[in-house]
């Protein structure tokens, strides 16, 4: 799923359990170290703090520390 595919995916959900449902499909909550899931694990987080949601609550969704969204949404930032 390219980019695109997934900021439009993104953009079209209107609660969190979808988001969760994402999360679960493309297994993001797992601890795989492939380029290609740490952006979209880290561009996920990223979207979600623009959205307004606290570290703690993306953490969760994620099963990680918020200490790693922090530094997720760094890494984020510094790629794009």
């Amino acid at each position: 799923m390219s980019t695109l595919e997934y900021k439009q995916q993104f953009f079209n959900m209107n609660n969190i359990e979808k988001i969760k449902e994402l999360i679960k499909k493309d297994n993001l909550s797992g601890r795989s170290r492939i380029q290609e899931d740490s952006y979209r694990r880290s561009y996920l987080m990223n979207e979600l703090r623009e959205s307004g949601m606290t570290m703690v609550e993306i953490g969760k969704l994620f099963k990680r520390h918020h200490a790693l969204v922090i530094h997720n949404i760094r890494q984020h930032k510094c790629i794009s």
